[in-house]
């Protein structure tokens, strides 16, 4: 296993001393604190995996070809779930590709997670959710840097740097991190030559089939994206990520999809109805950044929160998600 006692000790340490500081309650929701601090009940969760399952239908999402390919064809690489909220990536790609070893946090609802190494049930660890210091590792080893809190747990830093990992992957909410090119080059770093660096944008402002926003749902979202900032997030670049990609050594591959809200015919009308749940399920999740974190009263999140829904229902609308796989040369 990767992982030793001593760190796993260490780390159900933490879980015992900062459980009571991490996780608490709002409005009857269990939220997690601190920075990108949002609610981390089941409700919420199924949430996540409900967009998890919809983006693997529509982005091919983890099935990306050249991903599958390079995972089919070789043996023993790493696989590294980076920042993505529920590891529900991770857990598919273990069982998917049965010979590769891959890291990932799950966060239930209690604030303790499991840590997924391989298909084999009896590896999984349970740990903490709090994010090891990482400060005591030694610079080169420590990854990713001291400066950046990942929303999801990655555990034992130092000894997954030393594996080269194969495909790493980062989410456009990592709070913390100097910057979104610099944390890139960092990914970058950890693969192998023909290594994979998976990079999902889901752009949240909604917007119809002529690339216009109305105006109640781009008022939400701002208040929201103000909220977030003011929490601490800082937001994902997808230019900036472009600019520090065309510097490095790489192939980049994409695919943009808009996913209807609501709307739709067909097998995309039955997507679009799912879509819309979540959308409502993100709307109720987004009330405690705003009110508690944001400095908006509960009338001004019901009436940004109403403008939003009453565009849903009048105009066509889309979210666009992105996918970009980036393929390291030797």
């Amino acid at each position: 296993m990767c992982a030793s006692s001593s760190r796993s000790r260490d780390i159900e340490n933490i879980e015992e001393e900062e459980e009571n500081t991490q996780y608490g309650t709002w409005n009857g929701r269990k939220v997690r604190y601190g920075v990108g601090s949002w609610p981390i009940d089941s409700v919420e969760l199924e949430r996540q995996e409900a967009e998890h399952w919809l983006l693997r239908i529509l982005l091919g999402y983890p099935f990306l070809a050249p991903v599958d390919q390079s995972l089919r064809r070789r043996e023993n690489l790493t696989i590294l779930d980076v920042a993505t909220g529920t590891g529900t990536w991770a857990i598919d790609m273990a069982e998917l590709y049965l010979q590769q070893c891959g890291y990932g946090g799950y966060t239930a609802e209690d604030g303790s997670s499991e840590l997924r190494v391989g298909s084999d049930p009896l590896l999984t660890i349970n740990v903490s959710l709090t994010q090891p210091d990482l400060n005591s590792f030694p610079s080169s080893l420590a990854w990713p840097p001291p400066h950046m809190i990942l929303r999801s747990l990655i555990i034992h830093l130092a000894a997954i740097h030393g594996f080269g990992n194969n495909v790493p992957e980062t989410h456009q909410l990592t709070p913390e991190t100097s910057s979104f090119p610099e944390l890139i080059r960092r990914c970058l770093s950890l693969l192998r030559p023909d290594g994979h660096l998976l990079i999902f944008d889901t752009d949240r402002l909604p917007q119809t089939s002529n690339h216009t926003t109305p105006t109640g749902a781009r008022a939400f979202h701002d208040a929201l994206r103000k909220s977030m900032i003011h929490s601490g997030v800082r937001m994902f670049d997808l230019d900036a990520v472009m600019l520090a990609l065309a510097e490095e050594r790489v192939v980049v591959e994409g695919s943009d999809v808009r996913v209807p809200i609501g709307h739709g015919v067909g097998r995309m009308g039955q997507l679009g109805k799912i879509h819309e749940t979540n959308t409502g399920a993100y709307i109720i999740a987004s009330q405690y950044v705003m009110c508690a974190l944001g400095g908006y009263t509960e009338a001004e999140y019901d009436v940004l929160s109403h403008a939003f829904r009453r565009d849903i229902k009048d105009y066509e609308l889309y979210n666009r998600y992105h996918a970009l796989t980036v393929r390291k040369l030797a």
